[in-house]
């Protein structure tokens, strides 16, 4: 549970964060952080976006390939 906490509060500072990011920042594969995302996904408190394609920061991070994004949403 200490986890799921520490992924919120992280969540509550950057406001948006990528799957990878948050997968290698919590050391944890992306289909683990999605499993974990979903917890506050049922709460309405994460709202995932899927970019496809580049985005429009073109640091070239991403290949073009989708990007999903986490947006804290709650309280």
């Amino acid at each position: 549970m200490a986890m799921l906490t520490d992924i919120a509060a992280y969540l509550r500072t950057h406001r948006q964060v990528t799957l990878t990011d948050l997968a290698n920042r919590f050391h944890t594969t992306p289909d683990g952080m999605r499993g974990m995302l979903e917890h506050y996904q049922r709460k309405g408190r994460v709202a995932k976006h899927t970019y496809t394609g580049a985005c429009s920061v073109g640091c070239g991070k991403c290949n073009g390939e989708d990007v999903e994004v986490y947006d804290w949403v709650g309280p």
